[in-house]
């Protein structure tokens, strides 16, 4: 999975989005630490470039007579974009160390499952679903791109700060598909989790659900329930660094998303109106649609998922729990207890740097978000 990642973490660094780590920083050893400093460099001058676009937009941009609302739209949205994209960057740079130790513990946690359970993660069924959602985010990208290039040049007189924000749209998308990939791993690692932990409840309770390829002889020693319990640890701890590293851009992108959605969808009532001549406009206004909202519902969809995972883990939990009462030792009863009070303590859950917790009821509010700009558009 290592080389995976590596391949995708350097398309990374082209956006900007993810400074390497450096493995002797400490000992100053030349080439790390000039590969981080060039690397520091080139997100300095990104970010240069990216207020000069951002000035030079705001204080050149001419927009059509009538527009005046429609201005303050796209203005709103382009600077939603400009701050997002100014997270990412700062993300990359001062939080490259919580990062670098995320990485780290994917490499442990996939270790740990292999020696401790013998459960090989770089699995043909993860890598499968990490390349078809690849192929599946930019296809639907790309439909949304180019038929609203194809438009701005022949079908309608005004792009808004289409051509200026570009960069910024790609890079964003390319943000959120970066922690795709990293939930999907994660997620990864919860079923694997949790098929343990069932595997020790059918242990102890019938011997009909045993699997045959499970050695049960080890089941139901303490090292064995020490290692799910440090399983969990790491993986707790994972998502914990997901959401210190990239919670502060997660919440401009969602905020971002809502604007842009809500925006395009009161573009596309205008174009139903045919006004200022915009009767064309929903041909490219459909496509842009698409990719936003899988990527939302997508991005919704796994963090939820995750949670879900973590309370499926509490659940066996007090399955074995209940049936480990009175049959094992001391010891064995003293760790379920605190393995029990971790999960209540240390609950699995993605978060918008605390502002919201991301999952399917999180859906809803996008959507209220989204009808309340909408109405306040309208109404103006």
């Amino acid at each position: 999975m290592e080389q995976q990642l590596q391949v995708w973490l350097r398309i990374c660094l082209f956006f900007g989005i993810y400074v390497s780590a450096t493995k002797c920083m400490d000992r100053g050893e030349g080439n790390d630490v000039r590969a981080y400093w060039l690397q520091r460099g080139y997100n300095c001058v990104l970010s240069v470039g990216f207020c000069a676009v951002f000035v030079c937009s705001i204080r050149w941009f001419t927009y059509p007579a009538g527009l005046e609302l429609n201005w303050v739209v796209t203005t709103i949205l382009f600077v939603s974009r400009f701050l997002t994209n100014a997270l990412i960057l700062m993300e990359a740079v001062y939080k490259q160390q919580q990062h670098a130790h995320f990485l780290q513990i994917l490499q442990t946690l996939e270790a740990s499952l292999w020696l401790q359970f013998k459960w090989r993660v770089e699995s043909t069924t993860l890598l499968w679903q990490i390349k078809r959602s690849f192929k599946y985010h930019l296809a639907l990208s790309a439909l949304g791109i180019l038929p609203f290039m194809v438009s701005t040049f022949v079908l309608l007189d005004y792009g808004g700060y289409f051509w200026q924000g570009l960069w910024f749209i790609c890079s964003v998308r390319v943000r959120t598909l970066q922690l795709l990939v990293y939930l999907r791993i994660l997620r990864h690692f919860l079923s694997g989790l949790c098929l343990q932990l069932q595997q020790l409840v059918a242990f102890r309770k019938t011997p009909q659900l045993r699997l045959l390829d499970f050695d049960y002889g080890r089941l139901g020693t303490l090292r064995h329930l020490l290692a799910i319990k440090e399983a969990y640890v790491l993986i707790y701890e994972a998502f914990a660094l997901l959401n210190d590293f990239a919670g502060w851009s997660l919440y401009g992108i969602l905020i971002t998303y809502i604007f842009d959605l809500s925006s395009n969808f009161y573009w596309l009532l205008q174009s139903f109106d045919n006004f200022r001549g915009r009767r064309y406009y929903f041909l490219a206004d459909l496509w842009w649609f698409l990719p936003i909202t899988a990527l939302v519902f997508d991005l919704c969809y796994l963090c939820d998922n995750c949670r879900q995972m973590g309370c499926i883990v509490a659940h066996w939990l007090s399955q074995l729990i209940s049936l480990s009462s009175k049959k094992v030792t001391r010891p064995y009863q003293l760790i379920l207890q605190q393995f029990a009070m971790q999960l209540q303590l240390q609950r699995i859950e993605v978060t918008a740097h605390t502002f919201c917790v991301l999952d399917f009821r999180f859906m809803m509010s996008i959507c209220t978000a989204m009808a309340m700009h909408l109405v306040i558009l309208l109404q103006f």
